[in-house]
């Protein structure tokens, strides 16, 4: 055969395969839908609300963050409620314990990075950056509750105004917080829960060891130190939620 016949041959079975496939596509093709808008307006897609969403992910949180949170609230009223120690000792040993609840917060908000789900939480309708922030947002309400409920205890056994006992309490648990949260933003994977740790450990043996160096720690001479750091530790965590708040809501609107 010679090239001229097979260049032909092969023109016609692609003119032949292609009007085979018209064929096929007209007898096969789908019909016109029907009633379309009325099925999609029949199953709409339910709005979430963010107070919704936000009763939804306390079910998320593990019981154990809630159970450890209960106990070491307990434990610190038992310390401030032990009579045969020294106050300042009692003080000490709330302030270092507080650290730890603030860790528990980290340690369930950045759950997804500890067990490597990050990829798997990012495609959901609701971002990963708002699920955090509603855990977040969870867990600092109720964390407040437990140490507002120590603080007339602090007051009155340490002679206090509500004032600066509650400038005791909230000093070690946003310090730790904060420090947290700028860690865990630089660091990513089980790195930055454990460098959380190490934070939260720190405040804990300096909540110990300073007030033995120095006892004029729990003094009122030494209060505006507290109020600086408690300060500090509230700008960064404006500065952190700021950018928190922003990339949730942004990302929140676009699931709605």
């Amino acid at each position: 055969m010679s090239k001229e016949a097979m260049g032909k041959e092969v023109i016609n079975n692609k003119f032949m395969n292609r009007k085979v496939i018209e064929a096929l596509s007209e007898q096969f093709m789908a019909p016109p839908s029907q009633r379309k808008r009325e099925f999609l307006k029949k199953y709409r897609r339910l709005e979430l609300g963010r107070l919704e969403f936000l009763m939804i992910q306390i079910r998320y949180i593990h019981w154990c963050v809630w159970f450890t949170s209960i106990v070491l609230s307990g434990l610190m009223l038992r310390a401030l409620t032990c009579a045969d120690r020294d106050m300042t000792w009692n003080f000490s040993s709330v302030s270092a314990l507080i650290p730890f609840l603030a860790l528990l917060a980290i340690m369930e908000v950045r759950k997804s990075e500890l067990y490597w789900m990050e990829e798997l939480e990012l495609p959901c309708r609701i971002s990963l950056q708002g699920v955090l922030f509603a855990r977040m947002t969870i867990l600092g309400v109720f964390h407040f509750i437990l140490l507002a409920g120590l603080t007339p205890v602090l007051s009155s056994c340490g002679m206090m105004s509500i004032n600066r006992a509650g400038i005791y309490l909230l000093t070690p648990y946003l310090l730790t917080a904060a420090g947290g949260m700028e860690v865990t933003r630089r660091i990513h994977g089980k790195e930055s829960i454990l460098a959380c740790g190490a934070g939260a450990f720190l405040i804990c043996i300096l909540e110990i060891i300073v007030p033995q160096v120095q006892p004029e720690f729990y003094q009122p001479s030494s209060l505006h130190w507290w109020r600086l750091a408690l300060a500090g530790a509230l700008l960064v965590m404006a500065a952190e939620l700021k950018t928190e708040i922003g990339k949730a809501g942004s990302l929140y609107e676009e699931a709605l």
